[in-house]
């Protein structure tokens, strides 16, 4: 392999359709989701996970972990990748249904932006931010 051909960076760099890339990380997210699997969210999360929400409020991984979002269904459209500084940053428009307190709540449409780095040998998401201010969940 070329030098660093196990470094993030070149990891990133190796992907020749961020967009196609993306579009795969992010199905896979909102179905381990909608399947409430903790153990596979838990593999699939950076350590240094944080999802960051509109309203200001910061989720770390243990804490994220521990109140799983209650996604029932999704539909992403419009979605982009790109590959910047070593990391596969993906953005597009999330349309979800949700259970929140007992009641199904939809949501959006609103823009998503999620992160992923190369790390211990596969994607791993890195940062997720949502745009609902209301929004505790995903």
């Amino acid at each position: 392999p070329a030098p660093g051909a196990n470094s993030a960076a070149y990891r990133a760099a190796a992907v020749t359709d961020p967009t196609a890339a993306g579009s795969a990380l992010v199905e896979r997210y909102f179905r381990i989701l909608v399947a409430r699997d903790a153990r596979a969210l838990k593999r699939f999360l950076s350590p240094a996970f944080r999802a960051t929400r509109a309203g200001g409020g910061v989720q770390r991984k243990a804490t994220y972990l521990a109140d799983l979002p209650k996604v029932k269904s999704f539909t992403i459209r419009h979605l982009r990748g790109r590959v910047a500084l070593g990391v596969l940053v993906v953005s597009y428009e999330l349309r979800a249904v949700e259970r929140v307190n007992g009641a199904v709540k939809p949501v959006g449409p609103q823009p998503e932006l999620t992160v992923f780095a190369w790390q211990h040998g596969s994607w791993r998401l890195l940062e997720y931010a949502d745009a609902d201010p209301a929004s505790k969940t995903r």
